[in-house]
């Protein structure tokens, strides 16, 4: 494992030297990406003003073409650390820029690359522009853009980041190791500078071919395709076909603003199981998929809304027992959903010039507002929050047991208790504008009562500036990106805040471009024949069709709200076609939801395992357990896809298989003998007598035969083969 640390300037310079010595000449290379390919075989110094630059040809004639446009491909020096790479067509630059200066390197290797966090990649000026034109793109669908471009780069440049390189910030991606001939000496070689154009040109080339695609021509003025999914799927079949397992990709596909289909996105990671799973991680963190499973205790009140017990104390002991409705996952995910229209909406008024901020009321604005004052309050410690008024400052000293704020004068003595309540509050706040207009001891008075004054015009102007936060928007115009990840993570830190907006949520102001290029969310709930479905969905249920969302408004029992499903909500269950349940699956569920199937895949499994064939055990299992009972108690290939040995074969067997055919064939032993032969399951003689006297019925049938399992270490490769040599 190789320790980094930032690179050393004299090298930064060396890397500069480098690709101006005309000594060293460019050995030629061809890379592409798509339709798009550059081929160099020379290069040539250019003069410029305060930079140098510098041109790559291939034999005589530009270095690349696009639709019949001649593009020439640029190295720049834009500053005394920064490496701009770009094509330059007739019309514009498309081009990345690598920063020297926060480069990193080992005493072997310098790590050319650059960090690809949300959004950061985004910024690289190609991202958001058509053809000589002004960024046209939505700042959510740059994000999308942005992490096409990670997940290509990193399958592209796998090998340059397979090497364990402690210290490396999360997410560098590297795509050129030039070697050193000393920590501190650039190994300043022809090979060695044709290493570093030939890997920045196949980055900038995969870049400008994904900046194009993601323009659809058919709609210029959206980037994304109408969303082809449906919006309540299951993905269902029997047992050990992977259907949990998949939820992982089928979700990235989901959220992406393409519609790709999920072999698609499957491809992108070529097997890379951990940075699919890094992928749908990130995804989860910023709450746009939630995960849950149905259970036969599952309720409405889990699912949905109920009434939870709370201690109003973290002392278990003096703390004092209430109840408060609380949100269901379902829910809070239709919130967060909600609240994603709302910034794509807010996001293209703003980038027409229209200031449309999102209505909170009072009340979550309250919770919002005291919240803050006692996260501040932990912070800082006592006296630490002073609120300022134009006659005595007050220092806010926490809640009293009934919630209202308790503040003494700054000046006065901090033992006293001076209590302001959300009641009087919200009085103030129905009958006065902004706190920048003077307010008259008189009109408080008229409003709250007198007494205090001073607080009540301290605590008004302090809750007027917070609601002038929550409401503030970033910001934007062409040249500035919002990273809509930042705005989506309030909505689970502030969780009352998106259910405020989702409750005043005007759909009708909602076009069809902001459907199709606003977040999307995805609730996966596994087992989804497991629970009472019509218990647990309740009058939810008609919400879900794709023509009620955003329409039809249903009142909450507990809550009282007006509530509705948002089309931006994806709803992906996994049902088990074996287990009992699925019989009992509400029809009207059935009705609602597109049914995909995962059927066992014999072809993924290894054709000679110490001589097994694993596709021919699997696929004769399946032909006889479908003959003796239907298709959907078959087995999945999952158990089987990581044996690599008669060991662990034999475990398979024991722990997965044989468990389930006990199961399909509860005390059927015969039929299970139909299924895995004599060399597994064999007839036991019986050594005892049956007391005489007591014939079953008086009929005098014949007694029930024995059966029993054979050990598993007589089981051998020949033992399974008997399985499909029949």
């Amino acid at each position: 494992m190789s320790e980094v640390r930032l690179l050393a300037p004299e090298l930064r310079e060396q890397i500069f030297e480098m690709l101006r010595d005309e000594a060293l000449p460019v050995q030629p290379f061809a890379v592409g990406y798509g339709d798009f390919a550059v081929a160099a075989d020379a290069l040539t110094t250019l003069p410029r003003t305060n930079a140098a630059t510098y041109q790559l040809r291939h034999a005589g004639a530009e270095a690349g073409q696009r639709d019949g446009q001649p593009v020439r491909l640029l190295l720049r020096r834009d500053s005394p650390t920064k490496l701009g790479h770009a094509f330059q067509y007739p019309h514009g630059w498309r081009d990345v820029v690598y920063n020297l200066g926060s480069t990193w390197q080992t005493d072997t290797e310098i790590l050319i690359g650059f960090r690809m966090m949300n959004g950061g990649a985004g910024r690289n000026r190609w991202f958001g522009r058509r053809d000589g034109k002004l960024e046209t793109r939505t700042p959510f669908a740059m994000e999308q853009l942005a992490t096409r471009l990670r997940q290509e780069l990193r399958h592209a440049f796998a090998a340059e980041n397979q090497a364990a390189d402690a210290g490396l910030p999360d997410q560098w991606l590297t795509v050129a190791r030039l070697p050193l001939a000393t920590p501190t000496m650039l190994q300043a070689t022809a090979e060695t500078k044709t290493l570093l154009l030939r890997q920045l040109s196949q980055a900038l080339a995969i870049g400008e071919v994904l900046r194009r695609q993601s323009f659809n021509e058919e709609t210029p003025d959206s980037n994304l395709r109408p969303m082809t999914y449906p919006l309540n799927q299951i993905l269902y079949g029997p047992p050990g076909t992977g259907k949990t397992y998949s939820t992982t990709a089928w979700a990235l596909a989901l959220l992406n603003p393409n519609n790709l289909p999920v072999e698609e996105v499957v491809a992108h990671y070529d097997g890379n199981e951990a940075a699919m799973q890094q992928a749908f991680e990130q995804h989860r963190q910023q709450g746009q998929i939630g995960f849950v499973s149905f259970h036969q205790s599952f309720g409405y009140e889990d699912f949905v809304e109920g009434i939870k017990p709370m201690l109003n104390d973290e002392d278990e002991e003096d703390g004092q027992l209430s109840y408060q409705i609380e949100a269901g996952i379902f829910k809070r995910m239709a919130e967060r959903a909600i609240y994603g229209l709302q910034l794509q909406r807010q996001a293209r008024e703003l980038a027409a010039g229209v200031s449309s901020a999102p209505t909170v009321d009072f009340d979550t604005l309250f919770t919002l507002f005291v919240d803050d004052l006692v996260e501040r309050l932990q912070r800082g410690g006592p006296g630490s929050i002073v609120l300022p008024s134009s006659q005595k400052n007050v220092v806010f000293k926490g809640l009293s047991p009934t919630g209202a704020l308790r503040f003494h004068h700054q000046d006065g003595d901090a033992a006293q208790n001076i209590a302001f309540s959300k009641n009087s509050l919200g009085k103030m706040y129905r009958a006065f504008g902004v706190p920048e207009n003077p307010l008259l001891n008189q009109d408080i008075a008229q409003v709250v009562g007198g007494g205090n004054l001073s607080v009540a015009r301290a605590v008004f102007q302090e809750f007027k500036k917070f609601e002038q936060q929550a409401h503030a928007q970033p910001a934007v115009n062409q040249q500035t990106v919002v990273n809509l990840t930042e705005q989506l993570h309030r909505a689970l830190t502030q969780p009352k805040l998106a259910s405020s907006i989702a409750r005043n949520f005007d759909f009708t102001q909602i076009t069809p471009n902001d459907y199709a290029e606003a977040p999307r969310f995805v609730l996966i709930i596994d087992e989804i024949n497991r629970g009472n479905v019509a218990s647990i969905f309740g009058e939810l249920i008609s919400l879900l069709e794709d023509d009620k969302r955003g329409r039809l408004r249903v009142t909450l029992p507990y809550s009282k709200e007006e509530f509705t499903v948002p089309p931006n909500l994806y709803v992906l269950g996994t049902m088990n076609t074996a287990d009992r349940s699925v019989e009992a699956l509400d029809t009207a569920l059935r009705r609602r939801f597109s049914f995909h199937e995962l059927a066992p895949q014999p072809q993924l499994l290894r054709q000679d395992v110490a001589g097994v064939n694993l596709r021919a055990l699997l696929a004769a299992l399946n032909e006889r357990l479908e003959t003796l009972l239907d298709r959907d108690h078959r087995l999945g290939h999952a158990w089987l896809l990581s044996v690599t040995g008669i060991d662990q074969l034999r475990d398979v067997f024991s722990h997965k298989i044989i468990p389930q055919l006990q199961e399909y064939f509860y005390g059927h032993w015969g039929r299970m003998g139909q299924v895995l032969g004599s060399a597994f399951v064999r007839r036991v003689a019986s050594t005892t007598a049956l007391m005489p006297g007591f014939d079953e019925d008086g009929e005098g049938g014949e007694p029930q035969p024995r059966y029993e399992l054979t050990p598993a270490g007589e089981w051998t490769a020949a033992t399974f083969q008997k399985l499909y040599a029949h």
